[in-house]
């Protein structure tokens, strides 16, 4: 539970901090007579060694595509500036790494509302490493590892042939169709995982958690929010704080440590309750030993 209370910490630190930044810098104006939308490409053409590529994002959406036919990273750009001085855009290959930068140059005594949405298409079989401060973020088909640490904004990810490791301080994660060990540490925000083969292991501090269709084991630890887990393929265990817990379809063992919240548990190989504080306990159709 240390790391839950940690990341609901990070998640009330970094609240306060921000409401401390929109009274220092005044209301956000839309319409500002220099502000503009320009459209540019960056072009990588030749990255057969390049093994990894990192983005650093700061405000705007960002769409990876991965892609098994193509040999070069293209990235497309909509940036709103005010002054086309107000960014910083770059994409550079620094030995076996591609860096791309896309970041507004803002700060508390600038008024800067520049962004950057971007759609960046890379060799599917390139690791992935995404730094993000706020904005949506869709990664598709990439063959690979993908690295995710976010600030603020929905997660998008989708078929994905490698291992992904989040870090996320708030918004929704969304993940589908990956092949290897998911790693979720999550402040705030709902989560959905589905048809994952392999193991998953979430540290959440509040938001609903879904999870169905996992061939692999399943570790939970949850600060609030409720909890809906199906159709595993292994053992899974729960370490919740308070919300409401459902369990159904898993073939081996099942472990929960709850402090508040009802629990219901069906079709399951075994079940071990080490601790309820308060809520009602329902089961049905345990295959094996059954400890409450």
């Amino acid at each position: 539970m240390n790391k839950i209370l940690l990341l609901l910490l990070l998640v009330i630190i970094s609240s306060f901090f921000l409401s401390g930044c929109i009274i220092a810098v005044g209301g956000h104006d839309d319409h500002h007579s220099n502000f503009n939308e320009i459209k540019k490409q960056l072009i990588l053409s030749d990255v057969q060694t390049v093994k990894r590529l990192e983005i650093v994002t700061e405000k705007g959406s960002l769409k990876v595509i991965g892609d098994d036919s193509i040999s070069k990273i293209t990235v497309d750009s909509v940036i709103g500036t005010e002054d086309g001085q107000d960014y910083h855009f770059s994409l550079d290959e620094r030995g076996d790494v591609a860096v791309l930068i896309a970041k507004a140059e803002s700060n508390i005594i600038n008024n800067n509302y520049a962004y950057l949405n971007l759609v960046v298409r890379v060799p599917n079989h390139i690791n992935l490493s995404i730094t993000d401060g706020s904005g949506d973020i869709t990664i598709n088909n990439m063959a690979s590892h993908v690295s995710i640490e976010d600030g603020s904004g929905h997660l998008y990810v989708n078929n994905i042939a490698g291992s992904v490791d989040i870090q996320d301080t708030s918004g929704n994660i969304e993940l589908k169709n990956i092949s290897k060990t998911v790693n979720i540490e999550d402040g705030s925000g709902h989560i959905f995982l589905t048809n994952l083969n392999s193991p998953v292991n979430v540290v959440d501090g509040s938001g609903n958690i879904k999870v169905f269709h996992v061939n692999g084991d399943i570790n939970v630890e949850d600060a609030s929010g409720n909890i809906k887990l199906e159709d595993v393929i292994g053992n899974v265990s729960v370490d919740d704080g308070s919300g409401h817990i459902k369990i159904n379809q898993v073939s081996n063992n099942v472990s929960i440590s709850d402090g508040s919240g009802d629990i219901k548990v069906t079709n399951v190989g075994s079940l071990m309750v080490s601790e309820d504080g308060s809520g009602d306990v329902v089961i049905n159709n345990i295959a094996g030993k059954v400890s409450i």
